[in-house]
């Protein structure tokens, strides 16, 4: 996702927890402007926000655990 996404999604309360850009400079300054974490592979990056989503016992990644992500508010 581009920058202004993630600003967008952190501002609407989303949590942003992994980012990867190939110019690493960006990533890191995103990650400390918005708290999240750069990581240096994509591979790396979709891992750790899935395990992020496990804490958050979001882990059943079904169409109800999109929604769930997706409009706040609703649970399965």
């Amino acid at each position: 996702m581009g920058d202004n996404i993630a600003r967008y999604l952190k501002d609407q309360d989303y949590t942003v927890a992994a980012l990867f850009d190939i110019n690493a400079t960006i990533a890191n300054e995103l990650a400390f402007e918005i708290g999240a974490t750069a990581y240096t592979t994509p591979a790396v990056a979709t891992f750790e926000q899935n395990t992020k989503l496990i804490e958050m016992s979001k882990c059943e990644l079904d169409k109800s655990g999109i929604a769930e992500l997706t409009f706040k508010g609703r649970s399965a």
